[in-house]
């Protein structure tokens, strides 16, 4: 009886130092690691793209009238104000036609008053009886048939004082001329262009935006870009429009830039990086890039569940410095492992050295 006493008691104290043993040795395998804690946050975002130089407006302006050209006050390059001469045309057939239009009016005038005297005078034969209805209804038909050709006199005059009048063709806008299309002798012809005008005191950056960053941008926000060929020299303007339409052939949405061009040192067909700014992304679970580690060509995450590191496999996408975005598979709060991966497996214990606040 003693001795089964003394077996069961050795055994219960074998039992127990081995299990004390499990435990120091289990203490003894765990990893120090460091973690953060996962939270949404909203990211600032800058988006680059691509855009070429406009001018604000690209007029071209034409004759009304066929004549012949006498002088041109312009040479392609030179910078007009609104309003200013840009081309004389010869003045000698609307002068003639003016001083024909002249005599004819003034005669229709005299044929006007010699009408008006001759109704008055039959009317007044009319009422003693000395003349018929039929000869007062004849001067009443002449006096309105001459106040009509009085009045087409007095239409052809002024058509014909317009036409002096327009003899110098006027700019309608500020800016460069960009192309003469005619040269003293020449014949201008309505509709035909005589030169081409550029405003670029103001210019537009036109542009192409992805269809997964057109709603990050708003008209009116900033936009910075430069020119390698003006090295140091930065420019920034504001979102005029947004496209509806996205290109057929890229998917990109036009986007439109208003640039004030004081200096004059944009032109139009100028390439440039145009850089967008104040745009945040509200509202994202940010993974650091260092949590990633590759594990049998995938690349997993750990997450600390109950001193143990738990593998696993998030969905992400792309952010920005050593920032991802997590679409899914990690949450809010989560504690990922980012040091001491080396070491780490699925399962295994470890020893948080930081305790980063949420």
């Amino acid at each position: 009886m003693i001795k089964n006493h003394f077996i069961i008691s050795c055994t219960v104290t074998l039992t127990m130092l081995a299990n004390t043993a499990f435990t120091q040795s289990q203490q003894s395998t765990r990893v120090s690691v460091t973690v953060e804690h996962l939270e949404i946050q909203s990211i600032p975002l800058s988006i680059t793209t691509f855009g070429a130089i406009e001018p604000l407006a690209d007029v071209k302006v034409s004759a009304n009238v066929t004549e012949r050209i006498t002088k041109v006050f312009f040479d392609e390059g030179d910078t007009v104000e609104v309003g200013a001469p840009l081309v004389e045309l010869d003045d000698k057939v609307p002068r003639l036609r003016i001083e024909q239009a002249e005599h004819k009016v003034l005669r229709e005038q005299a044929a006007l008053k010699e009408a008006e005297n001759i109704y008055l005078r039959r009317k007044k034969l009319l009422e003693k009886g000395a003349v018929s209805q039929a000869a007062l209804d004849k001067a009443e038909t002449d006096l309105k048939t001459i106040r009509a050709r009085l009045a087409e006199s007095r239409a052809s005059l002024g058509l014909a004082q317009r036409d002096l009048n327009e003899r110098y063709i006027i700019s309608p806008v500020t800016g460069k001329i960009v192309s003469k299309n005619v040269e003293v002798g020449e014949m201008t012809h309505p509709g035909n262009t005589v030169i081409r005008i550029q405003t670029i005191e103001k210019v537009r950056v036109k542009t192409y935006v992805s269809q997964s960053d057109i709603s990050l941008i708003k008209v009116g926000a900033p936009a910075r870009f430069a020119l390698e060929a003006l090295q140091g020299v930065e420019f920034e303007g504001r979102i005029e429009s947004i496209g509806v339409q996205a290109d057929a052939r890229t998917g990109n949405f036009p986007v439109k830039l208003i640039v004030d061009n004081k200096t004059n040192l944009l032109r139009p067909g100028m390439y440039t990086y145009i850089q967008f700014l104040g745009i945040t992304l509200p509202n994202q679970l940010l993974l650091p890039e260092t949590a990633l580690v590759p594990r049998s060509r995938h690349r997993v995450v750990y997450v600390v569940e109950k001193g143990k590191a738990v593998e696993r496999e998030p969905v992400l996408r792309a952010g920005f410095s050593d920032k991802i975005i997590v679409v899914s598979g990690l949450k809010p709060g989560d504690q990922v492992i980012t040091s001491g991966l080396d070491s780490i497996q699925n399962g295994t214990h470890v020893i948080i050295i930081n305790q980063t606040a949420k």
